[in-house]
């Protein structure tokens, strides 16, 4: 009896010996994988936008119903914003909320605009008069061959002069606006002993929300892969909550909700975006299972990326990052606020939003996870991307850090 107590020791130790190993053996080694840029942006495939949230507006100074000052004094925030009609701009008007606003020090602009009603932007093109027939470049690009000319104009009256303001209008009620991210959660399916084995973000609806890869749970951390299958969010559904962007409610925490390795006996079997003190953030579901036969036990725990403010990033300096295919993520962009904002107006007159949402999937093929990211994808001149990453399970894990080409 004695023998057989001290062999099967033996056996358990040497187990334990070998779980350890292997387990140590990913130390210090990257288990994180995320997405490169694609060949080809495409939009509604590759990517999408945020639209008509805080874009540059131009309006004149009267507007605000004196020129005895400057634009700077109404930066404050106005709602419900409407213009005067004796002074308004031929342009889709801003009604919502108008802040920021600056002096342009111009009489007047020459300026393009979409023919379209249904456009997106407001302005492609401005610039001043010089002689007859001379221009002067002052915002935008000529991109657009299809577009309608106009000209804006301040004025001047003896000693009282009313500039031209340039602004941000934000338009939260703009049915046409693509701002909102579903806040439901979306679990794989535990009883069957499955786990979150990817993540992907969508849009329906103009609402963004999340889908997940998932696939049933071996022993040490590995998965059948052969058993996997995606799940998605409804954000159509009733009952939805919705985070909404707004002027003042723009931050999106990156960095990675995830387990302690030490803890490698927890995996993820549920994510979802959250609202923390005005900002969006992504939190994990972590379920305990046993090791030795991969069945999932009955203890959860929710945890959540890093809510740290300090701003890495923030669009109003960046181009439309679709002219770009090498952004990459980088250390100092891990941790920390990323902050939607009006694009550059060399670029398109602060028309656009970036960053944009990468819609890539992303999927590990071997082992299960112990975290789901958010992260920064940039590069110089660029408003860059925000792409979700994956924190593979320690034990027996194949993967190697991205990018997954």
């Amino acid at each position: 009896m004695k023998f057989i107590m001290e062999f099967f020791s033996i056996i358990f130790l040497l187990s334990n010996l070998l779980v350890s190993a292997r387990a140590s053996s990913a130390v210090g080694t990257s288990r994180e994988l995320y997405n490169p840029d694609p060949k080809a942006h495409i939009r509604g495939d590759t990517y999408e936008e945020i639209t008509r949230f805080n874009q540059v507006y131009f309006t004149q100074e009267a507007t605000f119903g004196s020129c005895n000052s400057k634009c700077e004094d109404y930066a404050e925030p106005r709602d419900n914003f409407k213009e005067d009609e004796a002074y308004k701009f031929p342009q889709r008007l801003c009604t919502g909320t108008i802040h920021s606003c600056k002096s342009e020090y111009s009489p007047e602009y020459h300026v393009r605009l979409p023919k379209s009603p249904t456009s997106d932007a407001r302005y492609y093109y401005f610039s001043k008069q010089i002689g007859f027939t001379g221009e002067l470049y002052i915002y935008g690009n000529k991109k657009e061959p299809e577009y309608r000319f106009e000209i804006f104009k301040g004025w001047e009256r003896v000693f009282v002069r009313c500039d031209i303001c340039r602004c941000l209008c934000d338009e939260p009620e703009d049915k046409n606006s693509v701002r909102s991210f579903s806040l439901n959660t979306v679990t794989a399916d535990k009883g069957e002993h499955k786990v979150v084995t990817g993540i992907q973000i969508g849009m329906k609806d103009k609402i963004f929300f999340l889908k997940i890869q998932q696939s049933p749970l071996l022993p040490f951390g590995r998965i059948n892969s052969a058993g996997s299958s995606w799940k998605a969010d409804d954000p159509s559904s009733s009952g939805t909550k919705l985070f909404k962007l707004q002027y003042n409610k723009r931050g999106i925490h990156m960095g990675a909700a995830e387990a302690n390795v030490k803890l490698s006996e927890y995996v993820v079997t549920a994510v979802k975006f959250v609202e923390h003190k005005g900002n969006m953030a992504l939190g994990v579901e972590l379920t305990q299972f046993d090791i030795s036969t991969g069945k999932l036990l009955e203890n959860s725990k929710w945890t959540y990326n890093s809510f740290a403010t300090n701003i890495i990033a923030d669009g109003n300096s960046g181009h439309r990052p679709t002219a770009y295919s090498d952004h990459v993520p980088s250390e100092k962009t891990k941790l920390g606020l990323v902050q939607f904002s009006q694009s550059h107006m060399h670029d398109d007159v602060g028309q656009s939003t970036v960053p944009f949402i990468d819609l890539q999937a992303i999927t590990s093929t071997e082992s299960a996870l112990i975290g789901v990211g958010l992260l920064f994808r940039g590069r110089e001149f660029s408003g860059g991307f925000i792409a979700p990453s994956l924190i593979t399970h320690p034990i027996f894990s194949g993967e190697t850090k991205g990018p997954r080409k």
